[in-house]
């Protein structure tokens, strides 16, 4: 039997803060972002102090072979987009910025990773305790979503940080025919955008899981979450309840009725909460917010049951033609070196923020199997190392990571890309802190 440790309350703080920095990376350095110091903090420790268990952490099959995956694509990327550069010389500004994030956020992303995986299993941590400091990462966000919701002054003063210390013009845009800063952009986080729901739609998933088989607690954890991306992304709340719907089929064909019955009250009171939500903010100063997470529903919603909502919402725009231009001749095939999530200052006629059309345009279908692969990997490897509701839970992980590649690129660093993978490896490390002793 493998032994395990408990952390302290000091562990858990730190943990938390660590998880949190590398989800939501806190723009509160301009212009830098803080993964890079925190990457470069990991590697430090990773070299002095944890060395041992790094060497026994890359001798696991899958680490290994996802790391070799990762790295055959990072060194196909890197030609084609300095090719690009050299052929394509008015794209070297937009193709510098995807260099930058290749070689040094993912890289980064990477380290802390190793970093955490070798000092969970140094400390011989259960799979329970390490999905604990992710929770606990996203209550933290979720105090800063709530004093934004709760105090407007606040909202104002994080966006204002945001855009300073990041420049995205998107904190402070208007975007189909809704003005952002007034209607979402609660918190404080690099993005607040589908990336953003992505993760605490996975966490909230995460929390209910564990609320219905182990501590009722965490269903309140759960509904935290779901607050903080219902205001900020409806991709999150799209994510929660299939991630309920999962759970509910998991349980009707096994049969097993107690945790069935829990799911259906859950189901029940999310749809009491958006009765109640309805009255409540539909005469509130946040009526603005909340039509624009019943517009998106809405909109989402009309793709399946064939009737129009009579508003230009998310659905229309990325279900349009538009969406979905592939490139042509030999750069379908190896890329052009660029994205097309924007018109780039004109040079485009078009964008797309579909993650698999900017993936097949910036590296073509050799370069968009290749990104897939390690991710692909990891999926195969932890279903075949999965048994009952664990094999429901990862059935979950890879349906929401090929759902969401529609909204934007879940392959590169995203807040949900590390929890994501975290999710992925830690049922491979428990007893190697045990072996190493």
């Amino acid at each position: 039997m493998i032994k395990t440790k408990s952390p302290t309350y000091s562990e858990n703080i730190y943990f938390a803060l660590y998880t949190f920095i590398l989800m939501f990376a806190p723009p509160i350095l301009s212009q830098v972002n803080i993964l890079i110091p925190l990457a470069m903090f990991s590697l430090i420790m990773l070299l002095t102090k944890y060395y041992k268990v790094v060497h026994r952490i890359f001798e696991l099959r899958i680490i290994k072979n996802t790391m070799l995956l990762y790295l055959f694509f990072l060194l196909y990327a890197i030609v084609v987009m300095l090719i690009s550069m050299g052929i394509n010389y008015e794209f070297t500004s937009v193709i510098v910025k995807d260099i930058y994030r290749y070689l040094i956020l993912i890289p980064a992303m990477w380290v802390s990773i190793i970093y955490l995986l070798s000092v969970f299993s140094f400390k011989k941590y259960g799979k329970k305790d390490i999905i604990n400091f992710f929770l606990m990462a996203g209550i933290l966000e979720f105090i800063l979503v709530l004093l934004s919701f709760i105090n407007p002054n606040i909202k104002q003063m994080f966006i204002s940080v945001m855009y300073k210390n990041t420049g995205q013009q998107v904190f402070l845009a208007k975007t189909l025919n809704v003005d952002s800063s007034t209607v979402r952009f609660f918190g404080f986080a690099n993005t607040l955008l589908d990336s953003f729901g992505y993760c605490m739609g996975v966490l909230a998933v995460v929390a209910m899981f564990l609320g219905i088989i182990y501590r009722k607690r965490y269903v309140i954890i759960s509904f935290c979450l779901l607050f903080s991306t219902a205001l900020n992304s409806r991709t999150g709340v799209l994510i929660f309840l299939i991630g309920l719907l999962l759970m509910l089929s998991f349980f009707v064909i096994r049969g097993d009725f107690k945790p069935l019955f829990w799911v259906l009250g859950i189901l029940a009171v999310v749809g009491l909460l958006f009765m109640i939500g309805n009255q409540v903010f539909s005469v509130s100063a946040s009526n603005q917010t909340w039509n624009w997470i019943i517009s998106g529903l809405n909109s989402i919603l009309s793709i399946f049951t064939g009737e129009s909502t009579s508003t230009y919402d998310v659905a229309d725009v990325l279900f349009s033609e538009s969406f979905w231009v592939l490139p042509k001749g030999i750069n379908l095939i190896v890329g052009s070196g660029y994205e097309v999530t924007s018109s780039l200052n004109g040079l485009l006629t078009f964008h797309s923020d579909v993650g698999y059309i900017n993936l097949i345009w910036q590296f073509g279908i050799i370069g968009f199997l290749m990104i897939l692969s390690p991710f692909i990997y990891m999926f195969n490897y932890a279903i075949k190392k999965s048994r009952g509701l664990n094999s429901f839970f990862y059935l979950f992980l890879i349906f929401t990571f090929f759902f969401v590649m529609i909204k934007f690129d879940a392959t590169s660093y995203t807040p949900g890309t590390p929890l994501l993978i975290m999710l992925l490896l830690i049922v491979n490390i428990e007893g190697i802190g045990n072996e190493i002793e």
